[in-house]
C-alpha cells in the first residue's frame, strides 16, 4: 500500500514543513492543491519539493481550474510524478470532450 497525503497550500513555509512531516512520517509522496492561491503557487511549491527530495518520494499536483490536458502538460513540463484531476474527460463510454 502507498500513502500520498494531500497538502492544501496556505503559505510557503507551512507547505514546506508539512511536506517534510509527511516524508519523516514515512509517506510515499504528497499531492499539493490549493483553494486559496492560484495554480502557479501550487506548481512552484511542487517544483521546489521535487528538487529537494529523492525520486522515490513522489510529488503530485491538482491544478484546480485547469482542464486535464493543460494540467498534464504542466505536470510533465515540471517533471512531477503524479497528477490528480477531478474531471479528465474519459469515462466508461470513452472520451467525452464536452
Amino acid at each position: 500500500m502507498k500513502i500520498y497525503p494531500v497538502i492544501h497550500i496556505l503559505h510557503e513555509d507551512l507547505t514546506r514543513s508539512e511536506i517534510e512531516l509527511c516524508k519523516l512520517a514515512g509517506a510515499d509522496g504528497v499531492f499539493l492543491i490549493s483553494h486559496h492561491t492560484d495554480s502557479m503557487g501550487v506548481l512552484e511549491s511542487a517544483i521546489e519539493a521535487r528538487s529537494k527530495y529523492e525520486a522515490d518520494f513522489k510529488i503530485g499536483i491538482n491544478l484546480l481550474g485547469y482542464n486535464a490536458l493543460d494540467a498534464v502538460e504542466e505536470a510533465v513540463s515540471a517533471k512531477l510524478d503524479m497528477l490528480w484531476a477531478d474531471y479528465i474527460g474519459v469515462d466508461s463510454g470513452g472520451v467525452n470532450t464536452t
